[in-house]
């Protein structure tokens, strides 16, 4: 939150920042001019007189209106020679940070098929030995399939998991194999062998899937997780064959009635329905299958799709014989087995209703993304990012006026800025030429290079171990006053840090007070009255906040400013205080900013309260056409350098 300073531009050139006397109004600029004696012009400086004077004559000196396309497009291009450089450090880390997630999601994926491998084993067994563990075996399968629901499917690849991670897939496809093999020895020879086989191939990995490529030549060379997909589907017609030739013959013994009397004329009229309709969904499932082949869609949506389709046949099936076997009442012990069998089968279905498939997919994606540590290592980098643009030579910079052009405009930044161009860069300062002109001779002047090579790490461990907050209690009106109008001295000379605290361990400071200095400061704290007593009657204490003035040094603001983007995310909520001037402050956009870049939409906005601070039209215009665009600092090189990050991320 920046604007045209008071302050005597003389008493700036030796300061350690530029700006309004007042918390992020001094912009955090360590790179202020200081004057030098002029230097000898060299050679390749005099070849560039032409650029210079046409920079003058089109920046400088012209009295035009300095509109706002104009102005972000010539802002924008200050550094563009460094482009590449934020561009391929942005491009690094967001590799690293999909890996990262990649990583948690094939963990979750291992977790999910061993459950399922575990509870097929548990399920085979059962059939043989002890029927009362197959609910359990059951069970676990579900739960497997839960488990690896939680990923989002459009960001995850099965067949890359499978080639990462084989045994987890051999160990999956084997226990499908066995559980398929299991139905045709227990129920109807030769039902299922083909599925069992077409597990166990794409259990194995063989590269050219033989066998599914003879029995399906237009599925030479296909994927993992089309075969498996495949093998799904022809098991539950194999399921359906059973169902036929258990219950064509109303004279022939179910494996599972244990001396129940024999089936009524009721077993084959549901059998003959049972088999039309989980046919007709088995058609449909392999008609899906091919379709979606055809259309480009992913595999890993299409294997989802048939686990999720043979849940509802296998669980409708199993309700059709706990309704058949509740007909006679000496088999009402298999009829509560086979409801509850059913029901089991079919709660990833049910939970999938229940929460969404956007809920449900979404939920290891959401952990991620709300994961505090992961949240502060992105601020880290962000801040990383800002820091680490370079000067070079041709570059654009503005260096502070001794004394304010009145002839411009407020928001023009020649206001209170002159334009000249980098023409010379050393290891601790860079050399700014300002073109000559009819009233003033050429000049160079020297500007000291900032710290910014800090890593992310080392930007985060110090925000961590400089972290402090400020008790409701110590919050005043007065705090809230704009100190425009006082000297940079004075403004230093009031030890705010002394109404803040240290963050204690394990704490986390529950507002981000997101402000602009220039809105009305009673409607701000009368606000931020009502946030603290709502606080304290839901919590039964007054709450914490983060507060610019208080929370940075005021002595060395640029060092406090490069760490805002972590003090953002270490707070639970951002209190968004809009008011009049609030859209037009680049540094509350860049607190915004830093909320969304890496977080999900979603949760985002539920860590952001907006509180107008009036219920005016021009407010409320205001903030339906909020745009970053239309947002200055005071520092116009600051301005660049925030749009550059803002630009490259996104």
């Amino acid at each position: 939150d920046n604007s045209e300073s008071p302050v005597n531009m003389s008493e700036l050139r030796g300061a350690a920042f530029i700006g309004e006397a007042q918390g992020k109004d001094r912009c955090g600029s360590e790179e202020v001019k200081t004057i030098a004696t002029m230097r000898t012009n060299s050679g390749s400086v005099e070849t560039q007189d032409g650029a210079f004077d046409t920079i003058w004559e089109s920046h400088v000196t012209s009295g035009g209106s300095w509109e706002e396309e104009d102005h972000w497009a010539r802002l924008t291009t200050y550094y563009s020679a460094s482009d590449n450089t934020v561009t391929e450090s942005f491009e690094t880390f967001m590799a690293e940070r999909n890996d990262e997630r990649k990583v948690l999601f094939y963990s979750v994926l291992r977790l999910g098929f061993l459950s399922m491998a575990v509870g097929s084993a548990i399920f085979a067994a059962g059939s043989f030995f002890l029927a009362p563990i197959l609910p359990c075996g059951i069970l676990l399968v579900v739960t497997g399939i839960v488990i690896i629901s939680t990923c989002p499917v459009e960001h995850l690849d099965v067949d890359h998991f499978s080639e990462e991670y084989p045994y987890s897939s051999l160990a999956l496809c084997l226990s499908f194999a066995v559980l398929h093999l299991v139905f045709t020895i227990r129920y109807s020879p030769h039902a299922n062998v083909f599925s069992a086989l077409l597990f166990i191939e794409a259990g194995f990995g063989f590269r050219k899937y033989w066998l599914c490529s003879k029995g399906f030549p237009w599925l030479s060379g296909t994927s993992f997780t089309t075969v498996t997909s495949l093998a799904v589907s022809l098991g539950n017609l194999g399921e359906a064959c059973s169902d036929l030739l258990l219950y064509t013959d109303p004279y022939t013994e179910h494996p599972d009635q244990r001396g129940c009397a024999p089936p009524s004329l009721f077993f084959l009229a549901r059998g003959c329905c049972q088999l039309l309709l989980v046919t007709a969904l088995v058609m449909v499932l392999c008609c899906l299958l091919f379709g979606l082949c055809r259309r480009g869609t992913s595999s890993t949506i299409i294997l989802y799709c048939m686990i999720y389709a043979s849940l509802v046949i296998t669980g409708i099936r199993n309700l059709c014989l706990g309704m058949a076997y509740s007909l006679s009442s000496s088999c009402l012990d298999l009829c509560a087995f086979y409801f509850i069998v059913g029901v089991t089968w079919i709660l990833p279905n049910m939970l999938l209703l229940i929460m969404g498939r956007r809920q449900l997919f979404g939920c290891m994606a959401r952990y991620f993304d709300r994961n505090r540590g992961r949240a502060q290592r992105d601020a880290a980098f962000i801040a990383e990012l800002l820091c680490t643009i370079p000067v070079e030579i041709g570059q654009r910079w503005w260096l502070p006026r001794d004394i304010v052009e009145t002839r411009f405009p407020p928001e023009d930044p020649r206001r209170s800025w002159e334009l000249g161009i980098v023409v010379s860069v050393e290891t601790d300062k860079f050399a700014v030429r300002i073109p000559s002109t009819p009233t003033v001779s050429a000049a160079e002047y020297w500007v000291p290079v900032a710290d910014r090579g800090a890593s992310a790490s080392e930007l985060l461990s110090k925000a961590k171990q400089g972290l402090r907050c400020i008790e409701w209690s110590k919050m005043t009106r007065s705090l809230l006053q704009s100190s425009r109008g006082s000297s940079v001295k004075e403004d230093i000379g009031n030890n705010w840090m002394e109404l803040s605290r240290p963050v204690a361990r394990r704490e986390t400071i529950d507002f981000f007070i997101s402000h602009s200095w220039h809105d009305d400061a009673e409607a701000k704290f009368d606000k931020l009255e009502e946030v603290a007593e709502s606080f304290f009657h839901r919590h039964g204490r007054y709450p914490t906040f983060w507060f610019d003035r208080v929370c940075i040094d005021q002595s060395c603001i640029s060092d406090g400013l490069k760490l805002l983007p972590v003090n953002v995310t270490a707070c639970s909520r951002v209190l968004v205080l809009f008011g009049h001037t609030y859209a037009s402050r680049l540094w509350c956009a860049w607190e915004l900013f830093v909320l969304f870049s890496f977080a999900q939409q979603e949760h985002a906005a539920e860590r952001a309260i907006l509180l107008p601070l009036s219920d005016d039209v021009v407010v409320r215009s205001l903030l339906d056409e909020f745009d970053a665009r239309k947002a200055h600092c005071f520092n116009p090189n600051e301005e660049a350098r925030l749009r550059q990050v803002i630009e490259v991320v996104g």
